[in-house]
């Protein structure tokens, strides 16, 4: 499962670069805390036992402040300064 996980074409380089220690774009970090913030709405908003739902802010604050303060790589083809 691992080695088709890092094989994938569609996010394989991300955990690749992940592995590596290089970060992660920054258009990616926003697409991903996204996606997280919008299916915890939903969730909270489906949710049948109201005093639950504060308890979806734990996951998605710990993530997001995980993700900001994760290493942000440079987008693929960025100019960085050498020539």
């Amino acid at each position: 499962m691992a080695n088709w996980l890092v094989s994938n074409r569609l996010f394989g380089r991300y955990l690749t670069n992940f592995h590596a220690g290089t970060g992660i774009p920054l258009k990616t970090k926003i697409v991903a805390l996204a996606v997280m913030w919008t299916s915890l709405a939903i969730s909270a908003y489906f949710m049948p036992v109201p005093w639950a739902r504060p308890f979806l802010l734990i996951p998605g604050i710990s993530v997001t402040v995980y993700l900001w303060r994760y290493k942000t790589r440079a987008p693929d083809g960025a100019d960085n300064g050498t020539d």
